[in-house]
């Protein structure tokens, strides 16, 4: 383990390690104090004289990256296997005995399993990669793809004769040495096997009250530059081992031209990286490929790369297209003229002039959203999936939405606004949005909300794997007022139908009804919302009942995933219904019962959807909605009344309505 001023993790860190299933004693621990200046070698040299299976060595000068205490560990290790952990991420208590039988037993170089997100709220997300549940293999060369992995060194086990024997270290001058290290591993690994347990916790250090900047937020010319030497390491490293993989790395090019986008680089330092990077490039595309998954990246990651720069280029340096012709014949092997460039960058068209479809469209209603539409959007760019849209339909607002909208099209370009010149509302916004969309699969957020970092990596991988036409997964509400999370009260009985594939008919009906109804927390395929002619209703300004109530009863294919991983906003001003509410809840409920009738599920689910009908038009009269005048309340329950007699209601109310809907309904009757 690696140390350097963690004094505030580093117990719990040590911990999870102490409290393994496998039993302390049958570990070695070993601290590498790589300078610390903080409280961290005082804790360091408590422990080490607490147990004497704690070892630890202190370094002189601050060696600036991990790689150098942890090759002084692998030397000083004296296990038959070797593990790795940051101080800053925790062990669950069963992955060292898991991982040594999964090893040992079954006589290979390498074991992985998968790992959890701990963010700076201290919310943990799982699930990161989206491996399959299991998979062992001989050699590279039956998965290459498992090069573009995040490379996670702390969620494997390692043969320590085999990391000696083919000397693989770290590379102790570079950032980036877990990539190059992993890159060693699976090239002469004999014998590898990955298993989708969730046993380690990443932990996000909050550096927002410390002078301590990430390895990985450093985004100056010199550290940009050290990015791009480590990926002439592995390209090199590739090309003599694998030639057939080495196209690989540009799905590391691609991650490093966002990075740049984000450089406080000046204009000659960025022409001097464009320069090295393109050089590079150059290089690693004279290498064809036979993999399909492999070609499948490649594509993508140059595409991403084309536009990532084009678009640095547009807003950062401002020279002529003779810079975006060359990035184009360098990825694509072939020339193109000025004004195909100019065309694709005026239409904003980049994906579809390259034959490339997105694999996920985030549509966003933006309304008067300026104090919080900035979390919401960095929530997305700053998600682990990159191969995505967001697609923002701003709603003719008042405050300075739109002023933000327009600095983050500039910021990155997978970012399209869409605006209103007049206010339309939700619905029709949203249904803008779904026409315009070019994802393969479509996720609405709203704008004052946010989503853990690697939900749409999840949420992709699980679609793909299980073929599914709508996910659905768990959401907290954050009070706003209280500054808290709390589960919201109609959070469904996942433990039913969680991590499994079922359609409406393998469910009991009530299930149905359980569901948050809204969109938010749902991942839907482009295809079935198409197919099946299912969108919001615009004759609604802000209601999405019937939208939920057609994609359950019309997907052939639904998967639910039981953790939290959107986060909505609320506040005790926005759990309010006024009037304008009222009414549309009302007019909800008549389209919503006429769909039920139309196609055949109103006598199969009469008893639940009539008791779910007036529960929802009870909640306009609870006493978390405002006082309505007198008239205005009476008015109200003469609309209602004349709802249950215009439907003929009164006698299905009568049986199959709970004791209290029934009395809540016979006050109509009056």
């Amino acid at each position: 383990m690696p140390v350097y001023n963690v004094e505030n993790y580093i117990d719990q860190a040590f911990e999870s390690i102490y409290k393994q299933t496998i039993g302390f004693e049958n570990l070695e621990v070993i601290f590498i104090d790589d300078c610390s200046t903080d409280n961290s070698k005082n804790k360091l040299e408590y422990l080490e004289k607490k147990y004497d299976n704690v070892v630890c060595a202190y370094l002189k000068e601050n060696s600036g990256f991990a790689g150098k205490p942890r090759n002084i560990g692998l030397n000083l290790a004296k296990g038959q296997y070797i593990m790795f952990l940051d101080p800053d991420d925790i062990y669950l208590e069963n992955i060292c005995e898991f991982l040594y039988n999964k090893i040992s037993e079954k006589k290979i170089d390498m074991v992985s399993v998968n790992f959890g997100i701990r963010t700076v709220e201290n919310k943990i997300s799982w699930d990161h990669i989206g491996l399959t549940d299991y998979l062992n293999i001989y050699s590279l060369n039956e998965k290459p793809s498992l090069l573009i992995l995040p490379p996670s060194i702390w969620t494997k086990i390692y043969k320590k004769e085999f990391l000696l024997k083919n000397n693989i270290k770290f590379n102790e001058y570079l950032p980036g040495q877990d990539a190059l290290f992993m890159y060693e591993v699976l090239l002469k690994a004999n014998g590898i096997s990955y298993y989708n347990e969730s046993l380690v916790v990443y932990g996000k250090r909050d550096y927002s009250k410390s002078s301590q900047k990430s390895v990985t937020d450093d985004l100056t010319f010199n550290r940009l530059l050290e990015y791009l030497n480590i990926y002439e390491i592995m390209y090199q490293t590739l090309a003599e081992s694998n030639p057939d993989v080495v196209v690989a790395l540009n799905s590391h090019i691609s991650y490093w031209t966002l990075l740049l986008q984000k450089s406080s680089a000046n204009t000659s330092e960025n022409l001097i990286l464009i320069e090295k990077c393109m050089k590079l490039l150059e290089k690693i595309n004279q290498y064809p490929s036979n993999n399909l998954e492999l070609l499948n990246v490649l594509n993508r990651s140059k595409t991403y790369t084309f536009i990532n720069l084009l678009n640095f280029q547009n807003n950062k340096i401002n020279e002529d297209l003779m810079l975006k012709e060359k990035v184009y014949e360098v990825l694509f092997k072939e020339s193109v003229e000025s004004n195909t460039i100019e065309k694709i960058e005026e239409n904003s068209q980049i994906k579809n002039d390259l034959n490339i479809q997105e694999k996920i469209s985030i549509i966003t209603y933006v309304y008067n959203a300026e104090k919080y539409l900035h979390d919401c959007l960095n929530s997305l760019l700053h998600q682990n999936f990159t191969d995505f849209e967001i697609i923002c339909i701003e709603d003719a607002s008042t405050d300075r939405s739109a002023k933000i909208l327009d600095y983050f099209i500039k910021k990155d370009s997978r970012i399209k606004v869409i605006k209103n010149k007049e206010k339309i509302g939700p619905n029709k916004s949203r249904n803008i949005g779904i026409k315009y969309s070019k994802g393969e699969y479509i996720h609405f957020i709203d704008s004052n909300d946010w989503i853990d970092e690697n939900t749409l990596e999840l949420l992709y991988h699980t679609a793909k794997k299980e073929n599914t036409d709508v996910i659905l997964y768990n959401s907290l509400n954050y009070d706003m007022d209280k500054k808290m999370f709390f589960k919201p009260k109609n959070s469904f009985k996942f433990n039913i139908i969680c991590n499994k594939t079922f359609n409406f008919k393998d469910i009991d009906n009530e299930i149905i009804f359980e569901i948050p109804h809204n969109p938010f927390n749902k991942f839907f395929k482009k295809s079935f919302l198409i197919n099946n002619s299912i969108c919001f209703e615009e004759k609604l300004y802000d209601d999405y009942n019937i939208f939920f109530f057609k994609t359950i009863f019309e997907a052939e294919k639904i998967f639910s995933l039981k953790n939290y991983y959107y986060n909505k906003r609320i506040s005790n001003e926005s759990m309010k219904i006024n009037n304008y509410d009222s009414c549309e809840n009302l007019k909800s409920c008549e389209i919503i019962l006429n769909y039920f009738k139309n196609n055949d599920l109103y006598d199969s689910y009469k008893k639940n959807f009539l008791n779910y009908i007036v529960n929802s038009l009870q909640n306009i009269f609870n006493e978390n909605n405002p006082k309505f005048e007198e008239k205005t309340s009476q008015d109200l329950k003469n609309k209602i009344l004349e709802f249950i007699l215009k439907n003929n209601l009164e006698k299905d109310f009568e049986e199959n309505l709970s004791q209290s809907n029934l009395n809540f309904i016979n006050t109509f009757k009056l």
